[in-house]
């Protein structure tokens, strides 16, 4: 099976190079994306709307639940859940994983893999052997989406295409951490994941995004624990409650596998 979802991706990045509506929307995408190190100072205004956040937790994968709102005024803003090392994480060899899936289905990977972005945000955590990630931020605007958000991905009637705006960020790799025999107290990731969230949100907001999807971040292979990551999301939330209209956290999972959802939904509700 991974050996067609290799295919499929390599018809999505020919097609991004071949395709000259893509081609045209790769360049616009590359001129315009942007590298958000702990050096760039961000302006985020957090009182956007009169109403609080609509906040969402659904079994909707991240390009399913941005579609939603496609038909709106909203700009939406889908959280890209980064490898620290590698871009587009393993979508060469066929995983599955939140990133691979939206790089099979849209422009996403031609924007990670420009040079300029590569040198600075995947080679500096090579670097610095950063496990734990950072606050970098790669921010690609109107990346395009032609191919459906599904197991294999299948291309969509050109009339269907949408734009989204994609926010590249790593979570700390816990269970690489822990393989090393390494530790990280509860408080400790906590505050990480609280200034990584803070981090996020301002970025999309000095970018006007209207609708935040984000999800279980973190909280698959890299092991974090999706109560842990929830209550920290909930708590920075509570500082953005009127900067967005709504944010969504699109936990996918098949009907066996739905720890992080019913996690997040609890989080949420209480």
């Amino acid at each position: 099976m991974e050996k067609d979802l290799v295919e499929i991706f390599r018809d999505t990045r020919e097609m991004c190079v071949k395709n000259p509506k893509l081609v045209n929307a790769v360049k616009h995408m590359i001129i315009n994306q942007k590298l958000y190190t702990s050096a760039v100072e961000v302006y985020a205004n957090k009182d956007v709307y009169e109403e609080p956040v609509d906040i969402i937790v659904t079994r909707n994968r991240s390009l399913e639940a941005a579609f939603d709102y496609i038909s709106s005024e909203y700009r939406v803003g889908v959280l890209n859940f980064a490898n620290s090392f590698t871009p587009g994480g393993g979508v060469l060899t066929g995983a599955k994983s939140q990133e691979e899936s939206i790089c099979r289905s849209s422009t996403l990977y031609s924007s990670i893999t420009d040079y300029f972005v590569s040198l600075q945000f995947y080679e500096a955590h090579e670097k610095e052997k950063q496990l734990l990630g950072t606050d970098d931020i790669i921010y690609s605007p109107d990346v395009v989406v032609f191919k459906t958000d599904s197991d294999y991905p299948e291309l969509l009637p050109e009339d269907e295409w949408f734009n989204i705006d994609v926010f590249t960020c790593a979570a700390p790799d816990i269970a690489s951490l822990k393989k090393q025999g390494e530790e990280i107290s509860h408080d400790e990731l906590f505050k990480i994941f609280e200034k990584r969230f803070k981090r996020i949100f301002d970025v999309m907001l000095e970018n006007e995004t209207d609708v935040a999807i984000l999800g279980a971040f973190g909280c698959g292979e890299f092991g974090n624990p999706p109560e842990l990551v929830a209550k920290a999301a909930k708590k920075v939330i509570e500082e953005y409650k009127n900067a967005f209209a709504v944010i969504e956290f699109a936990v996918y999972c098949p009907d066996s596998q739905q720890k992080n959802y019913k996690v997040f939904k609890k989080v949420f509700e209480e």
